[in-house]
């Protein structure tokens, strides 16, 4: 693609009328969807989760008094640069595209790195999200395995016979157990399975080598129902989000001393491999497309209102870049 009219019938491709989408640009396509909480670090370490909200609170006391729940305090918090378990999307097209080819502040144009656009389909998630969100929300605060896990299946069981049909721990249907599960019944699980499954139980229909009639049968299959992510439209509770047209999606997973106790997926990987469409931006077209995108209104002094970044901007505009020899082979 070489300039943004070829990304935008590109991206329509990808859309259909009556959905609803939310779009993310990364500028190195490699980076996958996985929020910054959970990405290790350099050293093979993490963050600790529950460890960073406390002491983030603990420094910024108002911060608790002005944010109704634990999702608005990640999204004050993540507007700062602190790692959280939300990923950052759009509902304006261009304004993932300019994320796609943005490129650090004195780099030159010339980049070797594509950039990516990511469209997300989400119609009917919101109303479901709800399901999900109390516990995700306890996953940000727990520090114990033992507790996240019980809290995971105790959510996983309200879950069963709805968008997911029946529920299974090792080829236990999920009904079989106490509601809550206790921690006793929780040891008695582990020692049928370390670590427990879960599976979901799936209907699928095939045709018979023997006649023509469509039989039914049942098969499990593995699946970490809190490990997916959920949508998430916040309050606006600063310009940026505002000018951004900001909105998250908030994943589930939960990692306890560099220890997956709720398995952590990427986004493009979760169970529905339609739900997430991208397309590549090459390197060697995003200044032009930048170029493109500030004609319309869509420039990094527009999406980040804070002055640090407009000075930046200004810095960027007012450069006297040496003057090319004439060449006439240019005309």
């Amino acid at each position: 693609m070489n300039d943004l009219l070829d990304v935008l019938r590109k991206a329509n491709e990808l859309m259909q009328e009556g959905e609803i989408y939310w779009f993310r640009g990364q500028a190195d396509e490699k980076h996958t969807l996985v929020p910054s909480v959970f990405r290790p670090r350099q050293d093979g370490s993490y963050y600790d989760e529950a460890k960073l909200l406390k002491e983030f609170v603990r420094q910024h006391p108002e911060a608790r008094d002005k944010h109704a729940n634990t999702f608005e305090l990640l999204t004050y918090a993540q507007h700062y640069g602190l790692p959280t378990r939300l990923l950052d999307w759009t509902k304006n097209l261009l304004v993932a595209i300019f994320f796609a080819c943005k490129v650090k502040p004195d780099t030159p144009t010339d980049t070797d790195t594509d950039g990516k656009v990511f469209i997300y389909i989400l119609t009917d998630e919101l109303e479901r999200a709800g399901k999900r969100m109390k516990t995700y929300e306890d996953f940000v605060t727990s520090t114990d395995s033992q507790q996240t896990y019980l809290d995971m299946l105790n959510s996983t069981r309200s879950l069963a016979g709805s968008e997911y049909g029946p529920i299974f721990i090792n080829n236990k249907y999920l009904n079989f157990y106490d509601y809550p599960i206790s921690s006793a019944e929780l040891a008695f699980i582990k020692r049928a399975g370390d670590p427990p499954k879960l599976y979901i139980q799936e209907e699928v229909e095939y045709d018979s080598y023997l006649d023509s009639k469509v039989e039914r049968k049942f098969v499990n299959i593995e699946i970490e129902p809190m490990s997916i992510s959920i949508p998430y439209e916040p309050f606006l509770l600063n310009k940026r989000l505002i000018t951004q047209h900001g909105v998250f999606t908030i994943h589930g997973g939960k990692i306890i001393n560099c220890e997956a106790v709720v398995k952590v997926v990427d986004m493009e990987t979760e169970s529905d491999s339609h739900r997430v469409q991208s397309l590549i931006i090459s390197a060697k077209s995003k200044y032009k497309i930048l170029q493109q995108l500030e004609t319309l209104g869509i420039s990094e002094s527009i999406l980040f209102p804070e002055l640090e970044y407009q000075t930046r901007h200004i810095k960027y505009k007012c450069v006297n870049h040496p003057r090319r020899a004439f060449n006439p082979e240019d005309f």
